[in-house]
């Protein structure tokens, strides 16, 4: 289960750096792909070398439109993680604001606490603590 401490923790960055350095490397693949396409050093062969060549040349294309077309797979799917990351970001920022407004916190494990009871329990404990030097005695076994 997703906790909202991890929600906290992605970053939206982090994935579109894997979406750019994806998308630089499919640029790349085509780029070297037509490269290869348009290559004519060895238009003035011939023969079985000339034969071997080409399709030695066509079997790199075919590999760089293949690892073109894996690394633009993964780069459409990372800029789609990242919008949805920060939609998710961007709603729990929301429901964050919303519950304050509303007098209450939502901690990193879900729940969801009065921030009127806190501020109730240390305006007591500071009235108590002025009435004397010492916190009173129904508060000697309680963690502050």
């Amino acid at each position: 289960m997703i906790s909202i401490s991890d929600i906290d923790r992605w970053n939206v960055a982090d994935i579109e750096a894997v979406f750019s350095v994806c998308a630089d490397q499919a640029d790349h693949c085509s780029t070297q792909s037509a490269n290869l396409k348009n290559l004519d050093t060895f238009s003035t062969w011939d023969g079985d070398s000339a034969a071997a060549a080409k399709r030695s040349v066509g079997r790199t294309r075919v590999d760089f439109d293949v690892h073109g077309n894996q690394v633009s797979a993964i780069a459409n799917a990372a800029r789609a993680a990242a919008q949805k990351i920060e939609a998710i970001k961007e709603a729990l920022a929301k429901i964050r604001a919303d519950a304050f407004l509303d007098h209450f916190a939502i901690d990193d494990g879900g729940t969801v606490r009065s921030i009127l009871q806190t501020v109730i329990w240390l305006f007591l404990i500071q009235s108590a603590c002025r009435r004397s030097a010492r916190p009173p005695e129904w508060m000697s076994d309680r963690k502050m």
